[in-house]
């Protein structure tokens, strides 16, 4: 759902502002102004009952429809360049793997050696191109846009995906825990965005994606330093 709408946005003219992805994205905000705090509760509970159970169950590993690859004709010799930060694994390796489909040239970005592997390997069969990049340094990931750029002179499209979870009560993290969490969700994208918008400007064009989460407009218990 998350890479469906990522494909609506790549090829939208209007240029939104925001795009909802699956129900929670939608219905969320509206049942929580809608219901009264009791009912609101009472559906929060069975929210993270359903999580849990589908935790511990085991998933299948994802794979693209074959049917969406375009063959080498229809995509020509231009292929637009595209920088998506955290796509080692989730969200990030899912739109690496379907857009490298669709005809994009993918530079996919790491943080964590022991998950190269799967970039790797996606690498042997298809256009993209492993990337290191620690978005909570600024050296890296301008050294990871200037390399990119090198190679291949303009950059389309940024996916800004990179980041985590921080669970937890507020009164248990110290000062440094939320600084991590702050500095990989929200200085890590600022970086990426200062990175590339002057080689989008003087293209005259680019697309930036930001890939955010519904707990940005509704809070959820112990998910505070991630709210």
């Amino acid at each position: 759902q998350v890479v469906k709408v990522i494909l609506r946005a790549l090829s939208d003219k209007r240029l939104a502002v925001r795009y909802a992805s699956g129900f929670d994205a939608v219905w969320f905000p509206v049942f929580r102004w809608l219901l009264s705090d009791d009912i609101y509760d009472f559906f929060l509970k069975r929210m993270y009952r359903r999580f849990a159970n589908a935790g511990s169950r085991s998933r299948e590993p994802f794979q693209p429809n074959r049917a969406a690859r375009l063959t080498a004709s229809s995509r020509g010799s231009f292929r637009k360049v595209v920088l998506i930060t955290g796509a080692s694994s989730g969200f990030g390796f899912a739109a690496a793997n379907i857009l490298a489909h669709r005809g994009y040239r993918v530079y996919a970005t790491y943080r964590n050696p022991k998950r190269l592997k799967a970039l790797q390997a996606l690498s042997r069969e298809e256009d993209v191109h492993p990337l290191f990049v620690e978005t909570t340094d600024t050296q890296s990931v301008e050294k990871a846009v200037k390399t990119l750029l090198q190679k291949e002179e303009r950059i389309d499209v940024l996916i800004n995906n990179a980041g985590f979870a921080m669970g937890g009560f507020l009164e248990d993290m110290s000062d440094q825990d939320l600084k991590d969490q702050f500095d990989t969700n929200l200085f890590g994208y600022i970086r990426a965005v200062r990175a590339v918008a002057p080689i989008m400007r003087r293209q005259r064009s680019g697309q930036i994606i930001n890939v955010g989460s519904i707990s940005g407009r509704i809070a959820v218990p112990a998910l505070g330093a991630y709210v």
